[in-house]
């Protein structure tokens, strides 16, 4: 292998985009929303006029590029369940944290606003709708939808809610539709079957009520079903002339950007170039065979636990479709060592879909020329060639990707002295060859004078099941990293002929990762029956991490012979007759207003930190992550215990009726 590169360039080509003002908060967040919705979907920072005008189905007028045609569904909807479900769930929250005063407080207020909304339905969805018009640059069209039939009720909202002042009025334009007055705006209803529809943002026109929308409640039927709050972006809503069109766009305008840089080395370009192809092909997948991708929270009383999922729908017979499937059908080779009642557990068993393998490897051939071209340049001994150490390590890399599954694990431990070790484990395909790699590697890394000050490294460090291990251990090391993982905290890492182990930690996290590889022999050895995890799966016990912060925090204040946070803070008397943390060593040139807001932030933020803790140490403070397929693709899950209910809802109860 020969390489002859100069050093990459520090190039950077950074994009930026303006957006118009919008009038009022609601129509600020929907305008906001839209843009990053239609920007994620759609554009990115690659939104290119130029590229569109060579095609010749596209006309041009003063407005901008009129594309083939556009969807009658919204792109993007933003759908509230019900006021119903809403206070139930808002009744539920509260209990839970007993806080039940703070509630009826709340429920006071919202019920006193509802009375004045007669005609709105309670059982129904409510929300926003998103629509991208088929033109460049494209500008959404944002509507609110409200459940009601009564033209009264919406001016009430818009006086109460869009403008928080006094409208001049309403009037009727023509049939079923209307206008509201106000102060700042005219704003434009039409009144459709049991709904309210209202164009927000800064760009609402009355011709935008021409738009057929259809029912929201017949629309998002499922949404308001299953979820208390979700976001839609239904991708199938795009028409496919216009799909293609877009995607010429995409293709266009990023490929620009992944153009070589000056003086960037071949290698480091086709690295960078692999992963830019892959991102693209994923995207131009998801247009093109993705249905809809759903965001949603659900509060769930029964369970005592708050989801958010992210749904994805694919076509069916689609080539997504089958990926997703069959991405999670090999079970993790680590599964007797998931430990649900650990700190902290990861695992991931998946395959590697055909385009993310193509493009690995490619990055793969390209790390190969980094090598190369990084020992070469910082004389770290003979140029590697593919039958030596380092060439055949990474061979066993490519062989590793070839098999198309990636199969880790990663779990926190505590060690013999009661610190903590992070175990973490990959299988490999001829990993002995990986082994010797490595071991070629680090003892050209030991004669590199600028490594050597910085690291301490041990080759054949310790040997377990055949296995060499190797250590990595900064010279400098932070006391609080000292406290966290004990004495010497490094990493230790080895390989054998499937699997590579890896130990971050102090001294005695070698013991802890050998001791990890016996637990997984005898389980392997001595097989039982066990329930199958999700592919992807992360388990996260807060009230372990809490317990580790205050350990290091306790034994770093000891140290500094300190017994609290603020040892230089006084209580000083605000405006408001509130106590407030000052500082009077302020040397900082604050005025006394901003020391005194800072202050005040600050006081918040540790009373916020104080009711999390001590919520969490009443249980219930467990956070799961997993993937699981269903009938349309898969559902990613993010699963908060009782916990985190009753954390928030203290929150809001504090700032509610302060407590402190």
């Amino acid at each position: 292998m020969t390489a002859n590169f100069t050093p990459q360039s520090n190039v950077r080509h950074p994009a930026s985009m303006a957006c118009r003002p919008a009038y009022g908060r609601i129509s600020q967040a929907c305008y906001a929303t839209s843009w990053v919705a239609a920007a994620i979907l759609l554009f990115g920072h690659v939104c290119a006029p130029t590229c569109v005008a060579a095609e010749p189905a596209v006309a041009q007028d003063e407005e901008g590029f009129t594309l083939l045609q556009e969807g009658t569904r919204p792109l993007a909807t933003i759908t509230f369940a019900s006021v119903e479900r809403l206070l139930t769930e808002g009744e539920y929250i509260f209990d839970a944290a007993g806080q039940p005063d703070a509630f009826a407080t709340i429920a006071k207020g919202a019920n006193e606003f509802l009375d004045q909304l007669p005609g709105l339905d309670k059982s129904k969805p409510a929300g926003l709708m998103i629509y991208l018009p088929a033109i460049i640059p494209p500008i959404p069209e944002v509507f609110l939808f409200l459940p009601t039939a009564d033209f009264e009720d919406v001016t009430r909202f818009t006086e109460k809610v869009l403008e928080r002042a006094p409208v001049v009025g309403g009037k009727q334009a023509e049939e079923g539709r209307y206008e509201v007055v106000g102060p700042r705006r005219t704003w434009y209803v039409k009144m459709q079957g049991n709904y309210a529809i209202i164009p927000v943002g800064p760009n609402a026109t009355p011709e935008m009520l021409d738009r057929e929308i259809p029912a929201p409640d017949a629309l998002l039927a499922t949404q308001a079903q299953l979820y208390d709050v979700s976001i839609t972006l239904d991708l199938a809503s795009i028409p496919p002339l216009t799909r293609t069109l877009l995607t010429t766009v995409l293709t266009a305008g990023i490929s620009s950007q992944m153009q070589q840089r000056d003086e960037e080395p071949d290698s480091a370009y086709q690295i960078r170039r692999a992963e830019g192809d892959r991102a693209l092909a994923a995207l131009q997948q998801i247009l093109d065979e993705c249905d809809r991708m759903i965001f949603a929270l659900n509060v769930d009383a029964e369970e005592h636990a708050v989801n958010m999922d992210m749904v994805i729908d694919a076509k069916k017979g689609t080539k997504f479709f089958d990926e997703i499937l069959e991405s999670t059908t090999k079970p993790s080779y680590f599964i007797p060592l998931l430990d649900d009642s650990a700190a902290a557990s990861f695992s991931m068993s998946s395959i590697i879909n055909e385009r993310d393998r193509n493009a690995y490897i490619r990055m793969l051939e390209g790390v190969k020329g980094e090598v190369v071209r990084v020992i070469s340049e910082n004389d770290l001994g003979p140029v590697p060639d593919e039958n030596g150490p380092i060439g055949q390590a990474l061979s066993g890399l490519q062989a590793t990707l070839d098999a198309a599954h990636i199969d880790a694990f990663g779990q926190f431990y505590s060690d013999s002295e009661d610190k903590l070790a992070i175990v973490g484990a990959l299988r490999l395909e001829q990993g002995d060859a990986i082994a010797l790699g490595l071991t070629d590697l680090l003892g050209r890394l030991q004669d590199v004078a600028e490594v050597t000050e910085k690291f301490e490294i041990t080759s054949a460090y310790g040997q377990h099941q055949g296995i060499v291990f190797h250590r990595l251990v900064p010279k400098q090391i932070p006391p609080m990293l000292s406290e966290l993982f004990g004495r010497n905290p490094g990493l230790t890492f080895g390989a054998g002929d499937r699997t590579l182990w890896l130990a971050l930690g102090g001294e005695p996290s070698y013991d802890t990762v050998t001791g990890v590889m016996d637990q997984l022999q005898h389980a392997l050895e001595n097989p039982q029956d066990r329930t199958s995890p999700a592919n992807f799966r992360v388990i996260v016990n807060v009230n372990q991490l809490i317990e580790m912060q205050k350990r290091v925090a306790g034994a770093m204040s000891s140290d500094n012979g300190t017994t609290d946070d603020t040892p230089d803070q006084v209580v000083e008397t605000s405006r408001e007759d509130k106590p407030v943390l000052t500082n009077p060593s302020n040397t900082s040139g604050e005025t006394p207003a901003r020391s005194r807001s800072n202050s005040r932030r600050s006081q918040r933020r540790a009373i916020a930190g104080r009711i999390f803790t001590e919520t969490m140490a009443e249980g219930d403070d467990r956070i799961e992550i997993d993937f699981q397929p269903t009938d349309s693709g898969g559902r990613m899950r993010i699963r908060l215990e009782e916990g985190f209910v009753r954390v928030f809802g203290r929150l809001i109860a504090n700032a509610v009726n302060p407590q402190e």
